[in-house]
């Protein structure tokens, strides 16, 4: 029992200095990777990307495909420098770098990469053409459907007012003031009782005017 305690504590042992061992190195790596590895890739990496930059137009500077092989070369000197001395990459002094990189050279780019342009006149051509042309035809056959509404209710209307100011008499042969007849009764004639057997209608129209 007590070789087994034993034996657990130094394996214990063991694996803490081991541990501390790895930290220690690990962590005097890091701090030794702070100052000077800043100042390695300013000298090494920075200068020739900004050089390279400067000598492509400043209005290309948000193009990809412009740019993306320069970023590239960047990115791997920084890899190179922290593999040389040792150190730890990506790591603080990385991100810090890019950072500073893009707030210089990418501050006004959109997130996508693209450089901002306008499209070509093949696209932007019908999204200006379509939506004017259906806002024309809509209001033509708002307006066309409109008139054609109010002529169908205009229709009924002149009808109704005719058949309401006609007035058609009674046949009759009796008193002429209640049977409505065009000509009074005075014996029996041919001709007046032709006439007074058709109907009659008077029509007010809209001036006024009787339309028999």
């Amino acid at each position: 029992m007590a070789l087994g305690l034993a034996s657990v504590t130094s394996k214990q042992v063991f694996v803490w200095l081991v541990t501390v061992i790895c930290g220690a190195y690990h962590l005097g790596s890091v701090t030794g990777c702070g100052a000077a590895y800043e100042q390695a890739i300013d000298y090494f990496c920075l200068a020739k990307f900004r050089l390279d930059m400067q000598a492509l137009d400043q209005h290309r500077w948000c193009s990809w495909k412009d740019t993306i092989e320069l970023y590239g070369e960047l990115t791997n000197c920084t890899y190179i420098v922290a593999l040389k001395m040792d150190c730890f990459w990506p790591n603080r002094q990385v991100d810090i770098f890019f950072i500073q990189v893009h707030q210089v050279y990418f501050q006004n780019c959109s997130p996508t990469g693209r450089q901002l342009q306008d499209p070509p006149n093949s696209i932007l051509g019908p999204f200006i053409l379509v939506p004017v042309l259906v806002t024309l035809l809509m209001t033509a056959l708002v307006v066309w459907r409109s008139k054609r509404s109010e002529g169908i209710r205009r229709q009924p209307t002149r009808i109704q007012s005719s058949l309401l100011n006609c007035w058609e008499p009674r046949h009759s042969s009796g008193n002429t003031r209640n049977s409505g007849t065009l000509f009074p009764h005075s014996g029996s004639h041919p001709q007046r009782e032709s006439l007074l057997a058709r109907p009659v209608c008077f029509c007010v129209g809209r001036a006024g005017e009787d339309v028999g």
